[in-house]
């Protein structure tokens, strides 16, 4: 992960404000998605027990409604162009530092990498990052944030349900998902590596086709080919299991949450504590607060390949070259004229004289 951090925290210092920008509109879209369903239960409880007699506003919680979905549109749609816009030229940067740094290279230095390994670390190594932000960072702060306010709240009302949402928060916002990371780093690494040799296989077999064809090795290219697949399909089925676990894992605690507002909801309508309407939109804000864990944990399954990614295009950024520039550019002379002074030259002896013949002398 240490090779992740190095690569990407000089990368986001420079894209700053999209990224902050692309994370206050996903808080917002949260925010508006748990408070559309908070402010639904509230409104469609209180209309359903309201008596015929009894005068009901529907206008301000129908206009929470329509005010909340419009919200929700835009700031969706917004986060979605901001937050890839920004991915995509973070990673267009990250493309041009690594090609920065393979220009002063050699062709020796080169020559140790394939051209498919090449290929891998410049597309889909750079490609690999792009998840961590957009399934990882921004879906955990916004999580957290929103999370907090919501279990402040819920504890207005039902402080027991309160603590406990916010025990179920930390536990899937944080602790979950860094088992999840450490869990994928062998099948990401394995990923990655395979996925690059599976491009310089497919390179060096339309390369050499003809070779193949004439030395009946086609078969054997094929076998080889296929076992690569394969590794890189287990590899992606063990990180599809790890995303399922950790959505397993969101699903328990989001119904111990939900359970927990039903039960101490109970006990405070029974108590006078808290109205029906108001109980019903704190249920509906908790189930729908907890949608945002699902790329959390899709994120966390990736961040294995994410790091292997990383340390293989450090690999690459951290490469020498062996012949270096001047520190210190040294300025040519304006003119160019050479000047002969007292030329000599004399051809070398061989095993019979030990001076040649002379064929220059005094030349100015």
């Amino acid at each position: 992960m240490k090779s992740l951090w190095r690569i990407l925290a000089p990368l986001y210092r420079q894209r700053l404000g999209g990224l902050a920008l692309a994370l206050l509109f996903t808080a917002i879209t949260l925010a508006a998605g748990v408070g559309l369903l908070g402010v639904a239960g509230w409104f469609l409880t209180g209309a359903a027990i309201v008596a015929s007699w009894q005068i009901f506003n529907l206008f301000a919680p129908s206009a929470l409604v329509r005010g909340l979905s419009f919200i929700r549109i835009v700031s969706r749609y917004t986060e979605r162009v901001v937050g890839h816009d920004t991915t995509l030229r973070l990673l267009a940067d990250l493309r041009g530092t690594v090609f920065k740094r393979l220009l002063p290279l050699d062709a020796g230095q080169l020559a140790k990498y394939r051209d498919g390994d090449l290929i891998a670390r410049l597309t889909g190594d750079v490609d690999a990052l792009d998840t961590v932000y957009l399934f990882a960072i921004a879906p955990v702060i916004t999580a957290l944030v929103i999370g907090v306010i919501l279990s402040l709240v819920v504890g207005a009302w039902l402080p027991a349900a309160g603590l406990l949402l916010l025990l179920c928060l930390f536990l899937g916002s944080l602790i979950v998902p860094l088992y999840l990371a450490k869990k994928a780093h062998q099948p990401g690494l394995v990923a990655q590596e395979n996925i690059a040799i599976m491009r310089d296989t497919a390179v060096q077999a339309v390369t050499a086709h003809a070779d193949l064809i004439s030395l009946g090795a086609e078969s054997k290219a094929r076998r080889e080919f296929a076992a690569q697949c394969l590794e890189v399909a287990t590899a992606h089925k063990r990180q599809a299991i790890l995303a399922a676990n950790g959505k397993a894992v969101v699903q328990i605690l989001s119904g111990l949450s939900l359970v927990g507002v039903l039960y101490w909801g109970s006990e405070g309508f029974t108590e006078g504590l808290i109205n029906g309407p108001v109980w019903a939109g704190l249920v509906l804000a908790t189930l729908g607060f907890f949608e945002i864990f699902a790329p959390i944990m899709r994120g966390a399954s990736r961040l294995g390949s994410a790091a292997a990614a990383a340390k293989r295009i450090e690999t690459l950024m951290q490469a020498k070259p062996n012949i270096e520039d001047a520190a210190e550019v040294i300025d040519l002379p304006v003119q160019g004229d050479i000047v002969f002074d007292n030329v000599r030259y004399t051809y070398p002896g061989d095993e019979r004289q030990q001076k040649g013949p002379e064929v220059l002398r005094g030349i100015s």
